[in-house]
């Protein structure tokens, strides 16, 4: 079950104050689904080279992911 997200429990759940490896724990753990775990793996991309910018091809693959996790969010967290 998903906390009822704001920006301060967001914060202290990803460890934004301490290093990337907690952000990919927590999109792991609270936002990332088995579809988007799929395509990454199909496509031989880690969430951190997500996060990073290292992907090649369709960007718009990767836009959706940010979408639907800001979507679940309820406020702009990843992306331009």
């Amino acid at each position: 079950m998903r906390p009822g997200w704001t920006k301060q429990v967001w914060f202290e759940a990803s460890g934004r104050c301490q290093d990337e490896c907690y952000l990919v724990t927590a999109i792991k753990k609270y936002l990332l689904t088995e579809a988007e775990r799929k395509r990454l793996f199909e496509r031989d991309v880690s969430i951190e080279d997500l996060l990073n910018g290292r992907v090649e091809g369709d960007q718009g693959i990767y836009a959706e992911m940010f979408d639907a996790w800001n979507a679940l969010l309820g406020w702009r967290e990843f992306g331009s």
